[in-house]
């Protein structure tokens, strides 16, 4: 049986902003990738970037140096 992980959701207003991100974290070689929004959180544009807690660090002290215009932040 696979390890249940824990993981912080960043949810979008829109796609560019999505796309966006991803870009962003690809350049810095931050981890996490785009995944459709979990429906427990019906918000933004429908994709949400998922990274494992443990992981989430680097990211989340950037994070307000991209310019990307976010939804709200959720830990699943």
């Amino acid at each position: 049986m696979r390890k249940k992980r824990k993981y912080i959701i960043l949810t979008f207003a829109t796609t560019e902003a999505a796309l966006a991100l991803e870009e962003a974290c690809a350049e810095q070689h931050l981890p996490g990738r785009l995944i459709p929004t979990p429906q427990s959180i019906s918000a933004g544009c429908g994709l949400a970037w998922r990274v494992p807690v443990e992981e989430a660090g680097p990211l989340l002290a950037q994070l307000d140096s991209f310019a990307v215009e976010r939804v709200g932040e959720a830990e699943m």
